[in-house]
């Protein structure tokens, strides 16, 4: 089992979500969610958690637009961070192919293009569309990533 959490343990809820905090929340939520599960069908259920939780405490829970769209932003967000975090984890194994910076270059220009096509629309929901987008992308990266770390 590939194990996120270092010395930093996830807290318990409730979470904060200010600006300031909303992506580290949901990234503790990311973290906590995967390490509970060893097998990656099980890490599915990882994908949307912080925009759940979110969702239910974010202005106290009163799930209009905005804050909604507070929440998927924080979620793609913290699971852009953890492909950062999981990609330099694999460079750092020295297992990772010699193709792997390309192939992460090329990935994250995919997905920020095919993210702002998805969401290049006037309206209350692009935000929401936008982050959602992000949150899949990022969350597929992340599994095929750890997938290639030796354990």
């Amino acid at each position: 089992m590939v194990m996120l959490v270092s010395q930093v343990h996830a807290a318990d809820a409730p979470y904060d979500w200010s600006d300031e905090q909303g992506a580290e929340s949901a990234k503790r939520i990311i973290v906590k969610c995967l390490d509970a599960f060893e097998d990656s069908k099980e890490r599915d259920s990882c994908v949307f958690k912080p925009i759940e939780i979110c969702r239910t405490q974010f202005d106290n829970g009163s799930e209009n637009q905005f804050a909604i769209n507070q929440c998927t932003g924080y979620s793609g967000a913290a699971w852009s961070s953890m492909v950062d975090d999981v990609y330099a984890r694999l460079v750092q194994s020295g297992k990772a192919s010699s193709d792997i910076a390309k192939s992460q270059s090329m990935w994250s220009a995919w997905n920020e293009y095919d993210c702002h096509a998805i969401s290049d629309y006037i309206g209350t929901r692009a935000l929401m569309d936008y982050g959602d987008c992000k949150t899949r992308h990022a969350a597929g990266r992340v599994f095929d990533l750890l997938e290639l770390i030796p354990h």
